[in-house]
């Protein structure tokens, strides 16, 4: 029994090495500096980095920006994350909700209920504070056309969707789980590798000076 469970003990210690050493050499690690501990224990750095993870799904020629931080009049308006895909701009608000989820996309305000499922918490709606940001990117990037953007909302996958209504084609709600399935989806291409390219060194201004950019090419399999 003692070696059955020393077997074990070893067993997950090489698991666990093994991960860390993956972690340590994985791009998010370059990119952004966070270790293995603030994946545990950061739950928006976790969040982003299964955001991140997912993008192996992504077939063709991409760039990523993480963090960013536009200048506005009343301060500073944050974005999460941007993929600038050849098949479009796509931009990330990673929501950190749990329990059941409400809202449309015309309401200001959704709701979010926990255990008191007769209790309704509201919160502001994620599609209008980041149509906004998306504002400010067209206004960085003019000669980009509008039809271009997709706005992502992500929710963990702790949530559960009640009732969401989403009309507008460039507006996704999903759940972190259902990104492989959004990247695998067939896509369009709109923007060649130098206007990927361009955006790219645009943007990448407004990461703070943070090693929060990175661009991959995948074999494109549309």
């Amino acid at each position: 029994m003692a070696i059955l469970f020393l077997t074990i003990f070893i067993l997950i210690g090489i698991l666990f090495a093994f991960r860390v050493y993956t972690y340590e050499n994985s791009e998010f690690r370059k990119m952004t500096g966070y270790s293995l501990f603030n994946i545990w224990t950061n739950p928006h750095i976790k969040n982003t980095y299964l955001l991140v993870q997912s993008l192996k799904y992504l077939q063709g020629e991409y760039k990523l920006l993480l963090n960013l931080a536009f200048p506005t009049s009343g301060g500073k308006r944050k974005l999460d994350a941007i993929v600038i895909h050849e098949s479009g701009i796509y931009v990330f608000n990673i929501q950190h909700k749990n329990g059941w989820i409400y809202g449309r996309e015309q309401d200001e305000q959704w709701a979010q209920a926990t255990n008191n499922k007769n209790k309704l918490i509201p919160f502001a709606n994620p599609i209008i504070e980041t149509k906004k940001s998306i504002l400010d990117l067209q206004d960085q990037i003019a000669n980009e056309k509008s039809d271009l953007f997709h706005l992502v909302i992500l929710f963990t996958d702790n949530c559960s969707f009640k009732k969401i209504v989403v009309k507008s084609n460039n507006v996704s709600v999903m759940k972190i789980n259902e990104m492989k399935h959004f990247w695998k989806a067939g896509t369009e291409q709109k923007m060649s590798a130098q206007e990927i390219d361009s955006v790219y060194q645009t943007l990448k201004q407004y990461t703070g000076g943070q090693n929060t950019s990175f661009h991959m090419n995948h074999a494109t399999n549309h």
